[in-house]
C-alpha cells in the first residue's frame, strides 16, 4: 500500500498505486518526453523513427538532404508518454510522415492519431535491421 506494506490480495490497493504512478508520469510529461529533429525546416517528408531504426533513418535523412531533397528526421527518444504535441507540430509542417518500424506498425498507428497529414508506415519483421538504403528508397518513392 502507500505505506510500503505488501498487500498482494487487495486489488483496490494495487489499482490505486498504479493510478498514482501513472498520473505522476503524465503530470510531468513535458519534462519526460524527449526527441530531436534533423533538418526540420520546410521538409516535405519527415521520417519519424525511434530505437535502433533511428540510426538507419538518420543516415537516410542525411543522404537525402545532401541530394537536395526536403527530408527531415524526428527521432523519438521516448515513446511513453507519447509525444502528441511534437507529432502535431511535425504534421502541420510536413506533407507526409514516413515511419519505419521493426514491428507491425504500432507507433505509426499512434502517429496517425495526431499528425494531421499522410502517414506512411513501413514494417519489417524478418529479424533483420531496416537498412538505411531501404529507407532512402522508400522515401524517394514518396517525393
Amino acid at each position: 500500500n502507500e505505506f510500503g506494506i505488501r498487500k498482494t490480495d487487495d486489488g483496490k490497493v494495487h489499482e490505486k498505486l498504479v493510478a498514482r504512478i501513472n498520473n505522476k508520469i503524465l503530470k510531468h510529461r513535458d519534462r519526460i518526453i524527449q526527441s530531436e529533429g534533423y533538418y526540420p525546416e520546410d521538409s516535405d517528408v519527415v521520417i519519424i523513427a525511434y530505437g535502433f531504426t533511428a540510426r538507419s533513418a538518420l543516415f537516410a535523412a542525411q543522404r537525402l538532404h545532401k541530394e537536395g531533397r526536403k527530408v527531415g528526421l524526428l527521432r523519438l527518444k521516448t515513446i511513453w508518454p507519447f509525444p502528441e504535441q511534437v507529432i502535431r507540430e511535425t504534421g502541420r509542417k510536413a506533407k507526409k510522415i514516413f515511419v519505419p518500424e521493426m514491428n507491425r506498425g504500432q507507433i505509426a498507428g499512434e502517429i496517425l492519431k495526431y499528425a494531421g497529414c499522410d502517414v506512411v508506415s513501413f514494417c519489417q519483421t524478418d529479424g533483420e535491421i531496416i537498412h538505411p538504403h531501404t529507407i532512402v528508397e522508400q522515401v524517394r518513392s514518396l517525393l
